[in-house]
């Protein structure tokens, strides 16, 4: 039977197919001062990546380990990437949405990790943290609000539903000081309120990416106020995300008073 994961990767794989084709804790801290930038949302809808591959070029690629291979960084290029560049480049990634043909969220973004040496990297570098929850901090959700098309408004969703994953991260998580594990659960959380502005763009797997960033940042800052049930989910990665996402704002909402 094939899972409700895989039914929505493949109803997404023709909207993607089509887009296509066209320091460490001691860094400065992140402040609730810093603005939502437009341009950096607008932004978002540009493809920086370095493969560009046209539609046509792209399905005659003789299977999907072929599409992993031609979309590498070249290794002499990584290490001369900043890590505002690698983020950017690592959203871009053409077989990111690879994470939904498998069974949970956290199985497939690690498999999508092992295939692509930019998200690698990234998750390898220590500033790599703070620099994610700034670029979270910039964005404008409610992209009713920014001037874009329909095309360009679905491109960003999509980008931000897979910023949100690596958001999700422990290894990102960790890397985080209290203060700015609090302010990623208060992100999270506007977030989770303007995307049910817009569920016809966002749908469930946009609300659940935010609902799976909260609840990670209220593991290390409210950890005794979640369930036994929604911690075990939270920790193992595996399971239906959906099932406690009241609970999961409950808390959030409380947290964020």
């Amino acid at each position: 039977m094939i899972s409700k994961l895989r039914k929505k990767y493949m109803l997404l794989c023709g909207v993607l197919l089509a887009g296509m084709a066209g320091a460490s804790n001691s860094a400065m801290t992140i402040t609730l001062d810093d603005a939502i930038s437009v341009v950096e949302t607008q932004n978002l809808a540009k493809n920086n990546y370095p493969i560009k591959t046209s539609k046509q070029e792209w399905s005659q690629l003789k299977d999907h380990q072929a599409m992993i291979d031609k979309a590498q960084i070249a290794k002499e290029n990584l290490g001369k990437l900043t890590t505002k560049e690698l983020i950017e480049l690592s959203l871009d990634y053409p077989l990111f949405d690879d994470v939904l043909a498998h069974n949970s969220i956290q199985s497939g973004f690690e498999q999508v990790v092992r295939n692509f040496n930019g998200l690698q990297d990234l998750l390898s570098r220590d500033d790599a943290a703070q620099e994610l929850v700034k670029k979270y901090k910039k964005l404008e959700v409610n992209l009713k609000r920014v001037n874009l098309s329909a095309e360009d408004q679905v491109n960003v969703s999509s980008k931000i539903r897979r910023l949100e994953w690596i958001l999700a991260q422990d290894a990102i998580v960790d890397r985080l000081s209290l203060n700015e594990q609090k302010l990623l659960s208060k992100l999270a959380l506007r977030n989770i309120k303007n995307k049910q502005l817009d569920k016809e763009l966002y749908g469930s797997l946009g609300y659940e990416s935010s609902a799976l960033v909260l609840g990670k940042s209220l593991m290390r800052t409210n950890k005794d106020a979640l369930s036994s049930t929604t911690q075990e989910l939270l920790v193992s990665g595996n399971g239906a995300v959906a099932e406690v996402i009241p609970e999961i704002i409950t808390v959030g909402e409380m947290a964020n008073k």
